[in-house]
């Protein structure tokens, strides 16, 4: 699997918050690869969310079912 383009390149933190400039395109793509794993039906609620994290390469999104994880930066 080939990783899309950045979706930022230079994400700052502020505090335990994170501030992102990004188009909204780019982040709806990264969003909606890494949804075909959350599970709506899951008995574990935090399967049903998108982790954001800072990298120093942008923003990583990521989503797992605990059987396939999907990873986007």
């Amino acid at each position: 699997m080939t990783n899309p383009s950045p979706i930022l390149s230079s994400p700052q933190k502020l505090g335990n918050a994170l501030e992102i400039h990004c188009l909204k395109e780019e982040l709806l793509r990264g969003v909606q690869l890494v949804q075909n794993t959350i599970s709506t039906r899951s008995t574990l609620p935090i399967l049903a969310n998108i982790l954001f994290e800072s990298t120093e390469q942008g923003l990583r999104l990521s989503s797992t079912d605990l059987e396939v994880g999907i990873r986007c930066h």
